[in-house]
């Protein structure tokens, strides 16, 4: 479904369908953002939230959490080396971005 999505996204952006590219890249986020695992998803949330609300010393230890229970999960990785940019700690987000990409 990803590599649709991928796909279908570089369609519309070439023709200029806002509309249609905002609901693909909403639809392509909820791949990246889906863990495979209610619980993990619901902790990422509580994450996330606590992130937005500028906790981020709380968000950082709710994403390592979700780290050590799923590892492979790219999203965390990438959430977390937000919340390590937002402390300053460039070299631990630099580690988490390189992390999620693999």
């Amino acid at each position: 479904a990803e590599n649709a999505l991928h796909a279908a996204l570089l369609a519309v952006a070439e023709n200029g369908e806002g509309e249609l590219q905002g609901a693909i890249e909403d639809a392509l986020r909820s791949c990246w953002e889906d863990s495979g695992d209610a619980k993990v998803n619901a902790e990422m949330a509580e994450g996330v939230q606590l992130l937005d609300d500028q906790k981020v010393d709380e968000a950082l230890q709710i994403f390592t959490g979700v780290l050590e229970k799923a590892p492979g999960f790219a999203e965390a990785w990438h959430k977390r080396s937000i919340a390590y940019f937002a402390q300053k700690n460039f070299k631990e987000a630099v580690e988490d971005c390189r992390k999620a990409l693999e």
